[in-house]
């Protein structure tokens, strides 16, 4: 979008599809070249809702991140990006990286993000970013962006690991590619609502129990791996679990320089878990 008059029509055109769209004009860059700006819409029937009044944004041209309220109880941030053309993590990519990793950890939900990265699904995982944002690289695995005989894959995206269940392909959209590059398409799996899963009950606070006996020496872990390697089953993760605990507490009091111990028994608590839709994020 090059104009505010064809921002305008193409917002017409979008309502008139039964689409919320929220598209940012193109701006000149500090190097005089023309930006792409960025853009989302979303059904009618689901909508999203702007947060920028309640966390600090990126050039709006450079991201934009709404709170969509489709597909999982509470929503899911969706969001777009589109990199400095400079390409890889130079020092511009990452400082709006940065930018963006604030907003996500502000937003503490799970997130899709889609975009022109201008570096390869690789070279992002490389980096260490996508872990840092408890989430996980999606790509088509196939080139995206094609300029004479040069082609990359730079359109990909960023989905948080709680709906990483919910993912069910990812794939080019040959025939419509748009100045240069082709979509991609990212399926989510509609029935992920209705699924449940178990998951770890958040403990109790442990009860305060005064010291009692006199301070354990540091336990040996010998074997223990090996014990880990060779658990199959439940009866096998319990014992596994059981000798963790008995070890770990002892270890954790001789590192601190602790004088008095507890027993094991007084620092855990057994784990209790619960059913849940799949679609119920931790926050």
């Amino acid at each position: 979008m090059r104009t505010g008059v064809q921002v305008d029509y193409a917002n017409v055109q979008a309502n008139r599809a039964g689409y919320h769209v929220d598209i940012h004009s193109s701006i000149y860059t500090d190097k005089q070249r023309l930006s792409a700006g960025v853009a989302m819409a979303s059904k009618w029937r689901y909508g999203h809702t702007d947060i920028s009044d309640v966390v600090s944004m990126p050039p709006v041209h450079r991201f934009m991140f709404k709170h969509w309220h489709g597909f999982a109880r509470g929503g899911l941030g969706a969001g777009t990006a589109y990199l400095h053309a400079t390409g890889g993590m130079d020092q511009d990519n990452q400082a709006l990286l940065h930018s963006i990793a604030g907003i996500l950890k502000a937003w503490g939900l799970p997130f899709i993000i889609g975009g022109d990265w201008q570096m390869s699904p690789q070279e992002l995982i490389d980096s260490g970013w996508p872990d840092l944002m408890g989430a996980k690289v999606v790509h088509s695995s196939t080139s995206t962006y094609f300029s004479g005989k040069h082609e990359r894959q730079l359109d990909y995206f960023l989905a948080s690991h709680p709906i990483a269940g919910a993912l069910m392909a990812c794939y080019n959209r040959e025939e419509a590619s748009v100045a240069k590059h082709i979509p991609v398409v990212l399926q989510l799996d509609g029935d992920f609502n209705s699924r449940r899963i178990m998951r770890m009950k958040r403990p109790m606070k442990l009860p305060a129990h005064p010291p009692r006996g006199r301070s354990l020496p540091p336990p040996t872990w010998d074997g223990f791996q090996e014990l880990a390697v060779k658990t199959k089953d439940q009866e096998g993760l319990n014992s596994l679990y059981d000798n963790f605990r008995k070890k770990m507490v002892p270890e954790l009091l001789h590192k601190l320089q602790a004088d008095d111990s507890h027993m094991p028994e007084d620092l855990f608590q057994e784990p209790k878990f619960m059913e849940v839709t799949a679609a119920c994020p931790l926050r």
